[in-house]
């Protein structure tokens, strides 16, 4: 028997409440309050506008990625990243920002397939900046061995040699594709 999808919306939006009731129960709201006690109004807005700022950087890099492919002026690419952003806050794992910025491509004749090509380049260079950023920060922090612990230098270790291992793969991978792609190329012709 197949079940009509209104049936099936109040067992998944029970679960959903269910879940989040549950995991709020869990929080350690003595911790919590005692760190956002310790949080001052200075450092509070000196991270939100450090987080801020790199928003302008993402839309220009979106905008470089996209201008090949798209005519639209350089104000409607950053207009459609930075809503994008937006409701990618709200969705799981970014998707909204993907799902957002293919539908404008979409309806100005860009091929599915190119703009998907697009998001996926755009993520790769976002995962290599993280991994670089990761690596450069796990490395200064391994200069300053005095204040971290023994355990804590070696999870460092980890992550910048890990990161710097994801970084050439990244890299490789393209140039893996090039490679691959002129061997092909050289057979067709």
């Amino acid at each position: 028997m197949i079940l009509d999808r209104k049936w099936i919306f109040f067992p998944k939006l029970g679960l959903g409440i269910a879940a989040f009731v549950g995991l709020i129960y869990f929080l350690d709201w003595h911790a919590l309050w005692d760190v956002a006690g310790q949080l001052t109004i200075p450092s509070v807005l000196l991270v939100l506008m450090s987080i801020l700022s790199g928003f302008p950087f993402l839309a220009w890099r979106w905008h470089l990625i996209v201008r090949e492919e798209s005519s639209r002026p350089a104000q409607r690419h950053f207009e459609t990243y930075f809503i994008a952003a937006y409701v990618g806050a709200f969705t799981p794992g970014h998707l909204g920002t993907d799902v957002y910025r293919l539908v404008p491509g979409r309806a100005q004749g860009v091929r599915t397939s190119r703009i998907l090509a697009m998001l996926l380049r755009e993520r790769l260079l976002g995962l290599v900046g993280y991994l670089l950023f990761l690596t450069i920060a796990a490395s200064v922090a391994l200069k300053i061995e005095g204040r971290i612990p023994a355990e804590g230098r070696r999870f460092l270790l980890l992550c910048a040699v890990l990161s710097g291992f994801g970084v050439a793969a990244t890299i490789g991978a393209r140039y893996t594709v090039y490679v691959l792609r002129a061997i092909s190329i050289c057979r067709v012709q």
